[in-house]
């Protein structure tokens, strides 16, 4: 319920689609994880496609909680700081299954 190293997984030039920087993702993840009392994520068919310094995972995720449910594809897309794999872009798509994506579905070659 802390964020703890959470923020660290994250790319500096993270952006959000809802207009999001990181700051501002963490503290909306922590607000929200704040409300609930049971946490329970699962994920199923991880997809990874890595490109030089860029990858994209796709994966089923299924959350559940005391209070909140919610199921489909989440995707994440990595660009490599430092030499450290770090989230710069998440996606995730409600009640749908996509079929694995690669690196150039994103960034293009």
């Amino acid at each position: 319920k802390e964020p703890g190293h959470y923020p660290d997984f994250y790319h500096p030039d993270f952006h959000h689609p809802k207009g999001y920087d990181k700051k501002r993702w963490v503290d909306v993840m922590f607000g929200a994880a704040k409300k609930f009392s049971i946490i329970a994520i699962d994920i199923r068919n991880i997809n990874t496609s890595i490109l030089g310094d860029r990858a994209i995972s796709s994966f089923h995720q299924v959350f559940k909680s005391d209070a909140y449910a919610d199921e489909g594809t989440k995707v994440l897309l990595f660009k490599v700081e430092n030499g450290k794999p770090l989230i710069i872009k998440e996606l995730f798509f409600m009640g749908q299954k996509l079929e694995p994506l690669k690196v150039d579905d994103f960034w293009g070659p």
